[in-house]
């Protein structure tokens, strides 16, 4: 059986490439520039996992 903990960190990391993918979709497919705020939603989001563990 999987713990509790585990189903959590899955949510999370689903929650993170609803922010991950249409970030880099955007910069690939319309060529948009990189800004601060899409860099620190990235950060922001590898920290929270990282947290998570």
């Amino acid at each position: 059986m999987h713990s509790l903990q585990e189903y959590y960190l899955v949510f999370h990391a689903s929650q993170f490439l609803y922010i991950l993918i249409p970030i880099v979709l955007s910069i690939y497919l319309y060529q948009e520039h990189w800004n601060a705020r899409k860099v620190i939603a990235i950060t922001l989001s590898i920290v929270a996992l990282y947290l998570l563990k």
